[in-house]
């Protein structure tokens, strides 16, 4: 009950791909998701955002996996901040234009 109202509340969701990322479906309409991509055995984009997230009409997904953004050594992602940032200040962007 309080993760739904404490993601209810929110415009812009951080996350993690994977199970961590499933709360997003909590979002109000016009919010956007930012999550970078992560490597199980092959560096992937969310399944998350490919079944879920890309069907809701008026949710922004941004999901971080340029080859520059994300490197990976051994199952440790290690993202780019210069990238997250601009993905983030994207985000922001995009959504004070709703």
């Amino acid at each position: 009950k309080d993760q739904v109202k404490t993601v209810s509340r929110n415009n812009i969701f951080v996350s993690l791909p994977g199970s961590d990322l499933m709360n997003a479906m909590f979002l109000r309409a016009g919010s956007t998701i930012l999550t970078p991509c992560r490597k199980v055995h092959v560096v992937e984009n969310s399944n998350e955002v490919r079944i879920w997230f890309q069907a809701i009409p008026n949710l922004r997904v941004y999901e971080v996996c340029g080859p520059m953004d994300v490197t990976f050594e051994g199952q440790a992602s290690i993202l780019n901040t210069t990238a997250f940032h601009n993905a983030l200040s994207m985000a922001v962007s995009d959504w004070k234009k709703r």
